[in-house]
C-alpha cells in the first residue's frame, strides 16, 4: 500500500509540476546491492532539491509515507534536467 501510495505521489507531482514529455517507472533489481528499487523518473523541467525539500507537500506526500514505514527514499533532480525518485522497500 506505500509503494502504491509513493509511485502514485511522484506520478502526479510529475503530472502537475514537471511539463514531462516522459515518465517511466521502473521496479526491479537494484543492480548495486540487488534489493528491489521503485523508480519514477520524468524528463521534466527539474527543481532544486534542496530548495523543495524543505516544502510541506513533498515532505509529507513522499518522504512523510516513506519515513513511516521505514523506507529509503531518494530525490534526485536539477532544473532543467528532470527527475527521479527512488526508494528500496
Amino acid at each position: 500500500m506505500v509503494v502504491r501510495g509513493i509511485v502514485s505521489e511522484a506520478l502526479a507531482n510529475a503530472a502537475k509540476h514537471a511539463a514531462a514529455n516522459h515518465i517511466t517507472v521502473y521496479a526491479g533489481p537494484d543492480l548495486a546491492d540487488k534489493r528491489l528499487m521503485v523508480s519514477v523518473r520524468d524528463d521534466g523541467v527539474g527543481f532544486d532539491v534542496d530548495q523543495v525539500a524543505a516544502d510541506r507537500g513533498l515532505a509529507r506526500s513522499i518522504h512523510g509515507r516513506a519515513r513511516e514505514a521505514g523506507i529509503r527514499v531518494e530525490v534526485h533532480s536539477e532544473p532543467g534536467r528532470g527527475t527521479e525518485v527512488c526508494f528500496w522497500p
